[in-house]
């Protein structure tokens, strides 16, 4: 028995499932993406990473959620994360049924955090940094995110005739 734990998953950890999850995935997703998820499953580890993975409880899985202190919009991403942490876990049969399968992914336009234009705007007095103001008012005042589409602009994306600029 002793020697068939390793295959039966009987000892499999929440850590040690987290570790075998990124290493399937890493190759299918991007660095960014592996990387968010890697903080998000992080998050799980450190709450009930040395439990084994056939006991968590959705009750633990929520009280786990309920300590985290990021905004809405984070938990949420955190949750879609860890959904689908524990989906792949019952698709392997280490798992009965998603523990996560109850926590809230989506957010209310209310429960969002906004930087107001008044934030905004004393943030643009002190910025001397032309790039960086562009920045601040693309992402603010022109919904753009940072980190995925203002990277990619260029003069070409800029069409001045039909006051647009096409993002990728």
């Amino acid at each position: 028995k002793a020697k068939l734990t390793c295959i039966t998953g009987s000892v499999r950890t929440v850590a040690s499932s987290i570790d075998e999850y990124l290493h399937a995935k890493r190759d299918a997703l991007a660095v960014s993406t592996v990387e968010s998820v890697t903080r998000s499953l992080g998050l799980l580890s450190d709450s009930c990473g040395d439990r084994r993975i056939d006991a968590v409880s959705p009750e633990d899985v929520a009280a786990a959620y309920d300590l985290l202190e990021q905004s809405a919009s984070t938990r949420g991403k955190i949750a879609k994360d860890w959904k689908a942490f524990f989906h792949w876990c019952e698709d392997n049969r280490w798992i009965v049924a998603n523990p996560a399968k109850r926590l809230k992914t989506t957010v209310s336009v209310r429960e969002k955090q906004f930087v107001s234009v008044d934030l905004t705007n004393k943030i643009l007095a002190v910025c001397e940094d032309p790039e960086l103001r562009l920045v601040i008012v693309l992402s603010r005042f022109g919904g753009l995110r940072i980190s995925s589409e203002i990277r990619d602009l260029s003069e070409a994306s800029i069409d001045r005739v039909s006051k647009r600029i096409k993002i990728t």
